[in-house]
Parts: structure tokens; sequence; C-alpha cells
């Protein structure tokens, strides 16, 4: 009697697999990685603050988007660790994009005030899209191989497809342009004089049409653009072909997609929750013994807020790598269930391909033998 095959949970609750996202994100080359795209990331921003216009430009963008955490009454009461809860901190690099973007589109604003957004916009996303690809490697080669990425590799991988990466998101957004064009040019003739009202009545329904293009577009850009990452990351897709698999994947699988974003947004929440707490009771411990080495208040404030600092940076950096992680799992997962392809199935390293090899030239036979000419004849 052959023996019971041993129950798999991972396959009957494939969520689970979002657990090992806290290990992966701890390797030392993903956290370097996240660390050197948050410095590159604010020198960027501050290189396009410092850009002379005529008029005064508001650097910071109002937009935040709270957590059912801090938006409850007595939120204040609450401890200041819970607020790592937020949209900002457990998915940065798509905050940021559309923190960069909120600034053209806000009422009242100005041409250089849309000019500056759309700038920090080109440079998030290509910053984010870049590193992104690289820390979705280490990811998906830690994940689906049990090996340690090589770090020159996977920095070498995103250098050489930042073409891909940076035109992916863009392609829905210039579609999304394009019939804005369109709805434009059918809203025109609504101001002729006599016409013009039943114009509009009788291209209603083409702009109605015309605007649900625009918004599916629009979601497929802003929702997509992880997976458009992780597509290039694991599979070596092209633009077009990232655009595909991530549209594919939420409308093949749209609840599977939303619950597995919807689980590791928890998980996430969860451990830099727990992560800030840790920090504070290490900076609480900390404050106590420099107090039993000097009264000095100053010195003791100075203390903390470099401790302050250094822990909010550990925690940005930890941030990012694991918001990377996560969509390189949740990418996996979704690839499994929609085309069946097991997590094993990764594009090799460029220094893993083999070279491929010439066509033989026509005319000439493709052998190894010395082909010997008859002598003519006299």
């Amino acid at each position: 009697m052959t023996p019971a095959e041993p129950f798999r949970y991972r396959r009957l609750f494939p969520w689970l697999h979002l657990f090992r996202a806290f290990g992966i994100s701890l390797a030392l080359r993903q956290l370097l990685l996240s660390g050197l795209a948050l410095v590159t990331l604010s020198l960027a921003t501050r290189l396009i603050d410092t850009i002379p216009v005529g008029e005064q430009v508001q650097a910071d963008v109002p937009f935040n988007v709270e957590s059912w955490i801090t938006a409850l009454p007595d939120a204040e009461r609450l401890h200041p660790a819970l607020k790592r809860a937020t949209m900002a901190e457990v998915a940065r690099p798509w905050h940021d994009l559309l923190a960069s973007t909120s600034g053209a589109f806000r009422p009242g604003s100005t041409s250089t005030q849309r000019l500056m957004a759309h700038m920090r916009f080109a440079i998030a996303l290509a910053i984010w899209s870049m590193f992104g690809v690289a820390l979705c490697r280490l990811a998906a080669i830690q994940f689906a191989r049990d090996e340690v990425g090589s770090f020159r590799q996977a920095t070498q991988w995103a250098v050489t497809r930042w073409r891909q990466s940076v035109s992916a998101p863009l392609v829905p957004l210039a579609a999304a342009i394009m019939v804005m064009l369109g709805v434009w040019t059918l809203v025109i003739p609504s101001h002729l004089p006599w016409i013009g009202q039943v114009w509009l009545y009788l291209a209603s329904p083409a702009l109605l049409a015309g605007g649900c293009v625009v918004v599916v577009l629009l979601l497929a850009a802003v929702l997509g653009w992880p997976l458009m990452v992780a597509a290039i990351a694991v599979d070596d897709c092209d633009s077009f072909g990232t655009l595909s698999r991530s549209y594919s994947f939420w409308t093949g699988r749209p609840f599977h997609a939303i619950g597995f974003a919807f689980v590791a947004a928890l998980i996430e929440a969860f451990i830099l929750t727990v992560a800030a707490i840790f920090f504070d009771a290490a900076i609480a411990l900390v404050y106590f013994g420099a107090v039993l080495a000097t009264s000095d208040v100053d010195h003791l404030a100075a203390i903390t807020r470099a401790c302050h600092s250094v822990a909010n940076a550990l925690l940005g950096t930890f941030e990012i790598s694991l918001f990377w992680t996560n969509v390189t799992i949740i990418y996996l997962l979704l690839r499994a269930t929609v085309d069946q392809r097991p997590f094993d199935q990764i594009a090799p390293d460029d220094s893993e391909r083999s070279p491929r090899t010439p066509l033989p030239v026509v005319g000439i036979p493709a052998t190894d033998a010395v082909s010997v000419e008859a002598p003519l004849a006299p």
C-alpha cells in the first residue's frame, strides 16, 4: 500500500506564499538597492526643486491616503507606530507616482506647477521602474529557485531594460491621451451657434464611451504598473508584453489579484507596525542609557533625533524591499493561476544564455568538411 501524499497547504491556500516576503526582503542586496533608490530619488527631487522658475512652486504635494487606523475618531491617542499602516508607507513607490501627478491636476495649478509636477512624475517613474526591476529580479531568483541573486547581474538586467520598464506604463497613458484628443475634437462643434446643443446631445454617447475608455486605460496604467515591472524582471517581456500580461492577470483572475494584494497589504502593514514599535522601544532604551551619562537636555534631544533618523532610514529601505518582494510573489502567483506555469520558470540571466549559432551563408554548405574544387580541364 503506497503512503498517502502529504497535504500541501500552499497549494490550497496560495496566499500563504506571501509570508515568505518578510525573509526575502531582509536580504542585504535588496536592502542596499532599496536604500540606493531612496537616496537617488531624494537627490533628484532636490535637484528639480532648485531649478529657477518665474514663480513660487510648492514642492510638497498634499496627497496622502490614510488607512482605516488613522481615520478613527481617537487616532491621535494611538501609538505613533500605527501610522505606518498608511498607503504612503505600505506602497511607497506607487504612492510617489500618484503624489507627483496630483499637482498637475489640482484645481488652480499654474502652468509652472504642472510642468514641475510632470518632471517629478518622470523622475519618480524612471527611478522606481529601474530599481524595481532589479529588486524584483533578486526577489524572483530567491523565491523561485531558493538561490541568492547577484547584485551586479540584477543591476545590469535593470539597466539594459530601462526602456521597457519606463515605456510600459506610458503605453496606456498615451492611448488615454489620444482618446481624450478625440473627445476634445467631438466637443468643438458644440460651440457653434444653433446646432451646438443638438450636436452635443447627439455626440453624448460617444463622449461617454470615450470617458469610459480613458478610465479603463488609466486603471490599467495605475493598477498594472507594479505587475509590468515584475513581468520585465521575471519573464523579460517587452513593453507591450508587460501590458498584455498585466491586463490578462487583472481581467482573467480579478478576485485573485485583489485578494493577493489585500493580504499582502495587511501583512506588510502589520510587519511595519511591529518594526516601528521595536525601534521605538530601542530608542527609549538608548534615551534611558543616555540619561545616566549626561543631564544636558539638548544633548539628549540630539541623541534621540539621530536615533529616529537612523530608524526611519532603515524602515524606509525595508518598506521598499518588502513592497517589490510582494509584487514579485503576487506576479508569480497570478502567472501560476492564469498560465499554469511553475514558479521556477523565470528568464535566465544574460550570462546564462547560450550564444546564438550564426546561420550559414547562402550558397555555402553548412558542413565542417573541407571542400576541394576539381581542377579545370585544359
